[in-house]
């Protein structure tokens, strides 16, 4: 039986109801950048910024199956990114309470990753801030 977090996460991403989707996050939740090694989202504050703007980039998204338990889930996502689908699988790791604690996307396949890049970029260029906290270097390294 995996976290209700899961299944309400889903959900409201699929809604774009980031209030909803913060909703599913512990307060010290991250998310390990899937284009740049070294970036790793940490805290509601920068995690509610990338959210909206991926969910604000993506359209037609669809969740399917999950695998795993109580501790551990992966999920799996199609959505669009122009005219071109985008594939995700996501390493979810649940605290105690069954929030999501750290998220690990990975996506696919390379051009439309490549293009969800290209749309990303511009939106996270205006928070230097959030970019600033997010590089760590040797912690990408070491942890993730």
């Amino acid at each position: 039986m995996t976290s209700a977090a899961i299944a309400q996460y889903e959900a409201a991403s699929k809604a774009g109801d980031i209030d909803a989707l913060m909703g599913t996050l512990a307060s010290d939740a991250e998310l390990v950048s899937p284009i740049v090694a070294s970036f790793v989202i940490r805290g509601q504050k920068d995690l509610r910024i990338l959210l909206d703007a991926v969910y604000r980039t993506i359209h037609d998204l669809s969740w399917g199956e999950r695998v795993g338990d109580d501790d551990r889930v992966v999920m799996f996502a199609e959505a669009k990114i122009g005219p071109l689908r985008i594939g995700d699988a996501v390493l979810v790791d649940l605290a105690a309470d069954g929030s999501i604690e750290r998220m690990r996307p990975h996506l696919r396949p390379w051009l439309a990753a490549t293009l969800f890049t290209l749309k990303m970029m511009p939106k996270m260029a205006c928070h230097p801030g959030l970019l600033r906290r997010s590089w760590r270097p040797a912690e990408a390294r070491m942890h993730y």
